[in-house]
């Protein structure tokens, strides 16, 4: 089985992926360039008895031999993991996996899984217009202001030849995103808050804030939602913008 993170822009055909195979471990995936070995990750290598000189894997792509993984229970192992040392994983599932397929796993070429952070890296040998970009962190080229991402305009390029060229993202995109983001954290407010925004989080002006939650009402209100007892607050800036519907 291939898995792979949503934020990987394919340009390899996979059937060479399948045909190397995980080669005797578990899973097959490329060697992290940002964290690179264990050890750099300050997980206690001594305690867990593992080498902190050995390479550390990026789990956005991982090339799944399915029988191996149930008979080890990798799944199973790596939550148990996490539950004990969850606040030692600075990557998540990622950090946990690194300790359950320890020495499990096989090591792809940087063509499958490459950075777009590091794509202009002497350190990572790779024919740039047949890799695979793999947009790490918050910077997206889909998102608002994506046109600066390193690579982003190899993105463009592919989203050009689908039905969806001339989508590019707006401000309200980008508010809505921040929006849904601070509203999974926001749950000692209950159904009272929907949105949440100011200048300093979206990089917006308090008056184009403004209008993107109006204009986010209007929306609402097009589509026949009641927004009984509405109430807008907008204050200074780095105060709440907040629609309240209680």
């Amino acid at each position: 089985m291939l898995y792979v993170d949503s934020d990987i822009l394919f340009r390899r055909d996979v059937a060479p992926l399948f045909q190397e195979g995980v080669r005797g471990g578990v899973i097959a995936a490329c060697h992290d360039h940002l964290v690179g070995t264990l050890g750099q990750e300050h997980m206690d290598c001594d305690a867990l008895g593992l080498d902190p000189n050995k390479p550390y894997f990026n789990s956005g792509l991982q090339l799944i031999d399915v029988v191996r993984w149930r008979d080890e229970r990798v799944a199973e192992r790596t939550l148990e993991y996490l539950f004990a040392h969850g606040d030692t994983c600075p990557n998540w599932d990622q950090s946990a996996l690194n300790v359950t397929l320890f020495d499990r796993w096989h090591c792809l070429g940087a063509e499958w899984n490459t950075f777009n952070l590091l794509m202009n890296k002497p350190s990572v040998p790779v024919d740039l217009a047949t890799c695979n970009v793999h947009f790490v962190g918050p910077s997206k080229p889909w998102l608002f202001g994506g046109d600066e991402v390193p690579a982003g305009d190899a993105f463009a390029r592919e989203l050009a030849q689908t039905a969806f060229a001339e989508h590019r993202p707006g401000r309200l995109d980008r508010l809505m995103s921040r929006t849904v983001e601070w509203f999974d954290r926001a749950e000692d407010h209950g159904d009272r808050v929907l949105f949440h925004a100011t200048s300093r989080w979206t990089g917006l002006a308090d008056d184009q804030v403004r209008a993107d939650v109006y204009e986010v009402c209007r929306m609402l209100r097009e589509d026949e939602i009641q927004l009984e007892g509405l109430r807008i607050v907008d204050a200074k800036l780095e105060d709440l913008v907040v629609v309240d519907f209680t």
